[in-house]
């Protein structure tokens, strides 16, 4: 029987390097494992959500077996319109300290109108300031504490097109026959839990922080596994 495959969906506002340790973790206890790189698509025109859907699409097809979601933190969108596009393949998709599905309506939609309008004020010539930008000093060093890790971190982001976050999102269910799950990391996204809760999903809550995929790649990888198994 070929390898269970995951597919690690990034953040659209961070990139596959976050996820490349836990890649490496996973493939050596024996799950075939990929990181789609979407990036490249969100320095082009909208529609975005079916370009990145592609992308991805197009990865998994090196994939032989059943495959499993997994995403992160904003990548969360994004699952129902990669499902369709890779097919029958998908048994589940597991969201990692992520936003859920939201059909219809845009990320602004989403967020609470002032944080809305203080990312907005971000942005410049149609372009948003890197993440780690949005944020004040503190709330990074909290999520990366390590100096240089934190500087690492930041010049590896870049500009994100505020049309991806003025587009509204596919009309577009998960599978009846996929499986959710939601693996919550950090405080942040209790809502987003509980809302998975209210949807019937298995959730469970493992404190290693929103970007443990950086400090502790390992418990993560383990606790993906430990999901995908259930």
């Amino acid at each position: 029987m070929a390898a269970l495959g995951l597919v690690l969906v990034h953040s659209p506002l961070l990139g596959v390097f976050c996820w490349q340790n836990v890649a490496v973790h996973l493939r050596a206890v024996g799950y075939d494992t990929i990181v789609p790189d979407f990036v490249p698509v969100l320095l082009k025109h909208p529609p975005f959500y079916p370009k990145i859907a592609d992308v991805i699409a197009q990865a998994a097809d090196s994939l032989s077996g059943e495959i499993v979601l997994v995403g992160h933190s904003g990548a969360g969108a994004l699952l129902p319109v990669v499902a369709r596009a890779i097919g029958r393949k998908v048994r589940g998709a597991l969201f990692v300290d992520a936003i859920l599905p939201h059909p219809r309506k845009t990320w602004f939609d989403t967020v609470p109108p002032d944080f809305a309008a203080r990312v907005r004020a971000l942005s410049s010539n149609g372009f948003l300031r890197p993440w780690h930008e949005w944020w004040p000093l503190q709330v990074m060093a909290g999520l990366l504490p390590d100096d240089m890790e934190r500087k690492n971190f930041a010049q590896k982001l870049e500009r994100r097109p505020l049309a991806y976050f003025d587009e509204m999102a596919p009309d577009i269910e998960l599978p009846a026959l996929v499986q959710c799950r939601y693996l919550q990391l950090s405080p942040a996204y209790e809502v987003e839990a509980e809302m998975a809760r209210g949807l019937g999903w298995s959730v469970d809550y493992c404190p290693l922080g929103h970007l443990a995929m950086l400090t502790d790649a390992i418990n993560l990888g383990d606790r993906i596994q430990h999901a995908v198994r259930s």
